[in-house]
């Protein structure tokens, strides 16, 4: 289970990442996941260093990941071979 801090969020560093890889754009992953695109800008940018709980596990939902994935680094895909 992914650790929160005091306030109940979550670190999500790799939002961009995981986004990219799973082919969306902002625009999708936001529609996907119920939330705006100005939210997600703002994860990506680390203009927001954490986000609430519900939250990831909306964003994991929309990325078919778990929340432990989504805030860890993606593998390289170099390394599977």
């Amino acid at each position: 289970m992914p650790v929160l801090d005091a306030r109940g969020h979550i670190a999500i560093p790799n939002l961009r990442e995981w986004r990219t890889r799973a082919g969306m754009t902002r625009q999708v992953l936001a529609n996907k996941a119920g939330l705006s695109e100005a939210t997600l800008a703002k994860l990506e940018r680390g203009k927001s260093t954490s986000a609430r709980l519900a939250t990831a596990e909306k964003l994991a939902r929309a990325l078919r990941i778990s929340v432990d994935r989504l805030t860890s680094a993606p593998a390289d895909p170099k390394d599977s071979g």
